[in-house]
């Protein structure tokens, strides 16, 4: 079965999208949702969830928004599969102020699974949030997250919000970058690995190369449960053009043998810098 929704170059001042594709079951699956070019003001939303297959291929594309209001929700929710691989991607958008909110919630795979969520190139002329979350997934075999925030620009603020969670697999490979967003004024950079479980287990967030005014870095990796882990923060080239906050935590996680890095390079600010790396209250046995 191969499902596609394509909405492209609408015209309004006003523009409400709905792209849909649930519950449908089939041997083998691609879902494809694509929105792109559109203009004037623009509140998108693309869901896929409930649908069942042995292998599936979901891919959710939106670009080239451009009004003065942007908001682009996209969320992918429990769909269930043998073998999945899940895209989604935000691109080119343009705005006065823009939301960008993607979510990959609650789906089961009995062998491999592979998530993949991308928010780069967009600009607002005052702020841009963008948010990602992955949350409550399962796979039997392997388990792969990436969540790539890049290159992004809010000409006043800009906050990257970044978040995987709650998922369970044999082997589990968690993967944040926040890299080289703009804020003129103010950026918050936020990169949480929270309550996952795996037998072997690779966590990795980086916050590299950003540069606002006013700048707060935190990094979260707790609470985790895995035979193997691998625990590493990396905040590397930040720029605060008056103050700078690096903050980064690896706490309360589980494993048989475990490895822990933080590293803190070459970030500036011009007035006011607080750097803050903890490594606590972690168990190998």
């Amino acid at each position: 079965m191969i499902n596609s929704v394509n909405v492209q170059g609408t015209q309004a001042p006003n523009t409400q999208i709905l792209s849909q594709i649930s519950n449908n079951q089939a041997s083998s699956m691609v879902n494809m949702q694509t929105v792109d070019a559109i203009r004037g003001n623009a509140n998108v939303q693309v869901v896929n969830g409930n649908n069942v297959a042995m292998n599936m291929a979901n891919t959710q594309s939106i670009t080239n928004v451009k009004g003065p209001s942007v908001n682009i929700a996209a969320s992918l929710l429990q769909n269930t599969a043998g073998n999945m691989q899940k895209t989604q991607s935000v691109k080119g958008v343009s705005a006065t102020n823009a939301a960008i909110q993607l979510a990959n919630i609650g789906s089961t795979a009995v062998g491999s699974m592979s998530n993949t969520q991308d928010i780069s190139g967009n600009f607002a002329h005052q702020d841009l949030n963008a948010q990602a979350v992955i949350d409550g997934n399962k796979a039997g075999h392997t388990l792969i997250n990436t969540q790539n925030i890049v290159g992004n620009w809010g000409n006043r603020d800009n906050n990257n919000i970044a978040q995987i969670s709650g998922s369970i697999a044999g082997n589990m490979a968690n993967n944040i970058n926040i890299v080289a967003n703009h804020g003129t004024v103010n950026q918050l950079n936020s990169c949480k690995i929270s309550g996952n479980g795996a037998n072997n287990m690779d966590n990795n967030c980086n916050q590299i190369g950003n540069d606002p005014l006013v700048q707060v870095n935190a990094a979260s990796i707790d609470n985790n449960v895995a035979g193997q882990m691998k625990n590493s923060i990396a905040q590397i080239g930040n720029f605060g053009g008056i103050t700078q906050t690096n903050a980064a935590f690896i706490s309360g996680n589980s494993a048989v043998n475990m490895q822990n890095a933080i590293q803190n390079i070459n970030n500036v600010a011009l007035s006011k810098q607080i750097n803050q790396a903890v490594i606590d209250g972690n168990k190998s046995m």
